[in-house]
């Protein structure tokens, strides 16, 4: 396979949208693999210092960030997770577990996880083995 250059990797349509039937809501709706930017400032409104967790509302941001049409062009504004997070919380959570497994996100417990395991140790290490997948994604969340 030839090694892309700049301009082809500007260019490559890298969004996937998968349909989610929403009965609730009388129909289906698209959620969309969001770019890096939108996960790294999404990321960052959770935990800007490391430590402490903005948790307010935190599925209801996700899934204003997933919605999308067929094409993948967002439906929502940021500002429209208030309005977002009124809905039932059964399929904002839906959306939500559907959309970190889109996205690769970590589940809540293997995020807690890397956290306690996130100390070096005496030979400079982390204590959390790499990841045996070969595509390096994070893990899916657990099926409930």
């Amino acid at each position: 396979m030839p090694g892309l250059d700049k301009a082809a990797i500007i260019a490559a349509k890298d969004v996937e949208v998968k349909e989610i039937d929403v009965p609730e809501w009388g129909g289906a709706v698209y959620i969309r693999v969001i770019s890096g930017r939108e996960r790294d400032a999404y990321e960052a409104s959770i935990s800007s210092d490391g430590k402490s967790r903005n948790l307010h509302n935190m599925r209801a941001r996700l899934v204003v960030l997933l919605l999308s049409d067929k094409d993948g062009n967002p439906l929502f504004q940021t500002t429209d997770a208030e309005a977002l997070g009124k809905k039932s919380s059964k399929v904002i959570d839906r959306l939500f577990e559907a959309g970190r497994e889109l996205n690769n996100m970590m589940s809540d417990e293997e995020l807690a996880d890397l956290a306690k395991n996130s100390s070096g140790g005496p030979n400079g290490d982390s204590g959390s083995s790499s990841r045996k997948n070969s595509d390096a994604r994070s893990p899916k969340p657990k099926t409930k």
